[in-house]
């Protein structure tokens, strides 16, 4: 059965969303069937999300 249509609000990211942002990315990772899990990589995506927020990159 279809689901009814749920509206969708899109916004852009703000620093406060950095965390969240971190947890998608281990989700799309680990669909692609790499480790995440204590990866040193997510302390880098977070300063690197950050950045790009900050300056609009």
């Amino acid at each position: 059965m279809p689901q009814p249509h749920v509206p969708v609000r899109v916004r852009r990211a703000i620093a406060d969303d950095v965390p969240a942002l971190v947890r998608m990315r281990a989700l799309m990772l680990s669909g692609f069937g790499m480790e995440t899990d204590g990866a040193p990589w997510r302390a880098a995506s977070a300063q690197c999300f950050a950045e790009r927020l900050r300056t609009g990159a």
